[in-house]
């Protein structure tokens, strides 16, 4: 159901996985469907996920928190349990935002392990 309220639309067209700033943004009225973006401020800081066009409304499930991991960075494995931490250099092969799971290979053994995104540089596995 559509009614007559601001909707926000990009001022250029923006490619999947910029991060969003309020200068790329502008509210206007328009008919605003379930799903679509109402304010600027919900949207400064998100990543697309997809390409969005100029002058056409943003649909939220367009947009996401930013991936703190790209696929292909190397990161540090860390495996703690109680006294015992063990670290190692892995690949990631997934990009992950934060507390996200994501693969990463082991680059001494190259073996493909699942962990859990703790920062830009860190994956923790279980």
């Amino acid at each position: 159901m559509a009614v007559q309220a601001q909707t926000v639309v990009p001022v250029q067209t923006l490619p999947a996985g910029t991060i969003i700033t309020a200068d790329l943004l502008r509210e206007e009225d328009t008919q605003n469907q379930m799903g679509m973006a109402q304010t600027i401020a919900e949207l400064v800081g998100k990543q697309t996920k997809t390409a969005l066009y100029i002058n056409r409304p943003i649909y939220l499930a367009h947009v996401g928190e930013p991936e703190v991991i790209e696929r292909n960075d190397i990161v540090t494995i860390v495996f703690d349990n109680g006294a015992l931490r063990i670290t190692g250099e892995g690949r990631a092969l997934d990009p992950g935002q934060q507390n996200q799971r994501i693969r990463v290979m082991n680059l001494s053994s190259r073996q493909i392990i699942t962990g859990e995104v703790i920062n830009k540089n860190t994956v923790r596995v279980f």
